[in-house]
């Protein structure tokens, strides 16, 4: 655009300098310099809104970036605790069975016992 703007303005400065340029070259020339001007400007102000709102999207990802690496780091955490919950209450289900089995064999026993001692005294 820069190229087509000094070309323009190239050949309107050319039409000054020759005295028997046409008026209406003349005034040609400046409606094209002042067009692309104006093109120019609005392409300006088109690419500055293009990089804003770019940056604004970069800006949001980083963000949006940050937080998924927060939410995974979370969650890695609560897996981890999760599964270390898990082997406690396996942990504590083996021990419940093994105290339930010494409770049975020790009323098992003593049942054994009580009913041999009658036995026995019913010998006697």
């Amino acid at each position: 655009m820069f190229s087509v703007q000094v070309s323009v303005c190239s050949l309107f400065m050319l039409s000054f300098r020759h005295a028997s340029a046409d008026c209406q070259l003349v005034s040609v020339c400046l409606c094209l310099c002042v067009c692309v001007c104006s093109v120019k400007g609005e392409v300006d102000s088109r690419l500055c809104s293009a990089q804003t709102a770019l940056m604004l999207q970069e800006d949001a990802m980083r963000h949006s970036d940050h937080e998924l690496k927060q939410l995974m780091d979370k969650m890695s955490s609560l897996e981890r605790a999760l599964g270390a919950a898990e082997s406690d209450k396996h942990q504590l289900q083996v021990i419940e069975r093994s105290t339930h089995r010494s409770i049975n064999q020790s009323i098992d026993r003593s049942i054994d016992q009580s009913i041999d001692q009658s036995i026995f005294l019913t010998l006697i």
